[in-house]
This record gives structure tokens, sequence and C-alpha cells, in this order.
């Protein structure tokens, strides 16, 4: 007569309707992941100098390792001789942004100025961790949140009349002859003295075409003259 041994008893996860503690199951693997990786929102909330970083790095590269974004929804053309006339007179003090391609997310009136200078190299901080969403949203929010500002229009007619004392040139501030004229009669609801407005003369002139446009702006601007280009 042979002995017959008993049948081995299965561990209790191993049976029939328990459920699985398999080392890959789903459950196991998302609950190591939410150890290891904590949401970026929180780690954010509780260490907000993360955001900065070790420090913002700036290296400097010709203009033409810099790509415009072809896409840019931003009509800039009518600011670049403002921000030419500033760099001329200020330096060139913000780096121009781009992403791990070269391509700007912020930055084109600064990289066209630069050509408007013949500037060689300029200031570039790439954004290599911004995803293609990311530098897309960031191109659009830093226009957008600029033009949210407003003036305290007292507070600004003091310090532009504090840079005409001063004998400053207040046309690199990149408002019109309009414009300031504006500001320096919102003080308190009085006028101020019209020999603080500074004389500007112009000239409009019609062209035929847009193309014809570009060909004038492009020849008046190399002779040193300040234009604008207007769409009537």
């Amino acid at each position: 007569m042979t002995d017959r041994k008993a049948p081995r008893q299965q561990p209790p996860s191993a049976r029939i309707g328990a459920p699985s503690a398999h080392p890959f199951s789903e459950k196991n693997i998302m609950s190591k992941a939410a150890k290891r990786s904590p949401r970026k929102a929180n780690s954010a909330a509780q260490n907000p100098q993360r955001l900065v970083g070790k420090g913002m790095k700036v290296e400097f590269r010709s203009l033409a390792q810099i790509t415009p974004y072809e896409k840019n929804p931003r009509i800039n053309d009518p600011a670049v001789d403002g921000v030419a006339a500033s760099i001329k007179q200020f330096g060139f003090r913000q780096p121009i942004v781009v992403d791990a391609d070269g391509v700007i997310v912020v930055g084109h009136t600064r990289w066209k100025a630069a050509k408007q200078l013949g500037l060689k190299r300029v200031p570039v901080h790439v954004a290599a961790d911004l995803t293609p969403e990311q530098a897309k949203a960031y191109r659009i929010a830093d226009n957008q949140t600029a033009s949210v500002a407003e003036w305290e229009m007292n507070q600004l007619l003091r310090e532009i009349l504090e840079l005409t004392e001063a004998k400053f040139d207040l046309s690199l501030l990149g408002f019109d002859s309009d414009q300031l004229e504006k500001i320096l009669k919102t003080g308190n609801g009085e006028e101020t003295c019209d020999k603080h407005i500074p004389e500007l003369w112009q000239i409009v002139i019609s062209c035929g075409s847009e193309r014809e446009q570009k060909t004038l702006y492009t020849e008046l601007v190399k002779r040193g003259l300040r234009c604008k280009l207007l769409m009537l």
C-alpha cells in the first residue's frame, strides 16, 4: 500500500477568489510610484524656492543660432524701434528665452531689435525643461500678463517730471508725443507747462502695397530714422 502525501495548503492570497498580491499588480505599481514621485504641485507649495532652481543659466549665442517662432501670434514690429533705443541706452538687460531647439519662447522683439542694432551675439536662457505645451502657454502668458498691468497716473507723472528736470530724453520711455501730452496733463486735474512735452515731427507716407511699405521702412531705418508701420 503506497503512502499518499497530504495536499499542500495554499496560502490565503493564492486561493480562488482572494485578491491578487502580485508584485507587478496595478495597485502595487501605483502605490510605489506615488511614494517615489509626489505631486509637483505639493512639492512647489512646500518649497516655493524650487521654482527658481539653483540659478538661471545665461549663455551668449549668435542671432543665427536663434530661431523665431513661426506661429508667434504677437505683432511686435511697432515696438522694435523703442526696444532698440532702450537697448542702446540701457544695455541688453533681459536674456532671450529659447527652448531646447533654439526656438524663441520669450523675446521676439528683443531679437528683432538686436538685428536692427547689428549685434552679433545676445544673452540667451535655454528653458530646456519646458514641455512644448508649457512653452506655447508661456509665450502667450508673458505677453498677456504684461498687458493687464496699469499705470498709477499721478505717480507716473511725478517720475516723468523728475526725468524732465534731469533733461532726460523722454522719447526713450516708449510713449509717443500724444501719450506723453495726456500724461503730463493728468496731475490732480491741472495742466502742466507745455515745455515738458518733447518736440517731435512726424510724416505719414502712403504705400501702394505691403511689400512697398516694408521696403521703404527698411530703407528709412537704415538711414537712422525712427519709423513705425501703420495699417489704415
